[in-house]
């Protein structure tokens, strides 16, 4: 898979070969969804269920950026090529030869390929957070959880906790800031990525915030 960037006049510069989704086998298919600065593509050089799988990332500018693979919801153990998000955001279309496309003959029963439409439900993580004694590593009640969109700003989730237990539903495709704090303790900050997620599977996630005790000069 390569990349071109054009400029308002369609001039093209040289070709960019993307060294950070492509492998030692075959790269086809590069979809990219602006929305969400993704690039989609087909493989079967890498680690999946079998023949070309759908892939996934958004870390394609840089050398050794993480590829997810998009789970057997999507993928078959046959080849899946050539995925497509419509504009409504919700709908997909693949091609693939996998058991249930049309054939004339059993023998023929995975020779050819058709294509497929599905409908890419809201893809979410159920985080559990705890917060946590740095120095006892035991359970910290009563503390403050706040969790802020790093890319708007804005402060998705805010409460104060009996217990150490925090449940929230968040965004995958969405980057976050977490911060637990407490009186008398400093602040525990720590960044949260959707990797590795399912579309249309259970995506739970648990993150241990350690707050730290303040020390005070008298």
């Amino acid at each position: 898979i390569y990349s071109v960037r054009l400029d308002k006049e369609f001039n093209s510069s040289n070709l960019k070969n993307l060294n950070s989704v492509n492998s030692a086998g075959d790269e086809m298919s590069p979809f990219y969804h602006e929305r969400t600065n993704t690039i989609y593509f087909s493989s079967n050089g890498r680690e999946g269920y079998g023949g070309f799988d759908i892939y996934k990332t958004n870390d394609f500018e840089k050398y050794g950026g993480e590829i997810h693979n998009l789970g057997n919801v999507i993928n078959s153990p046959n080849n899946d090529l050539f995925f497509f998000i419509a504009e409504n955001g919700s709908d997909i279309y693949l091609s693939s030869n996998r058991p249930g496309s049309n054939y004339l003959e059993d023998k023929y029963e995975t020779c050819c390929y058709d294509i497929y439409q599905g409908e890419l439900k809201n893809c979410t993580i159920d985080l559990l957070a705890l917060t946590l004694d740095l120095e006892t590593q035991k359970a910290l009640n009563g503390c403050k959880l706040v969790i802020v969109s790093v890319e708007s700003g804005d402060t998705v989730y805010q409460e104060t906790a009996f217990e150490n237990i925090f449940e929230v539903e968040l965004d995958c495709e969405k980057e976050y800031k977490i911060i637990a704090s407490k009186e008398s303790y400093e602040n525990a900050e720590i960044l949260l990525v959707g990797n590795n997620v399912v579309y249309g599977g259970e995506n739970e996630m648990t993150r241990k915030l350690f707050l730290k005790p303040a020390i005070y000069d008298l």
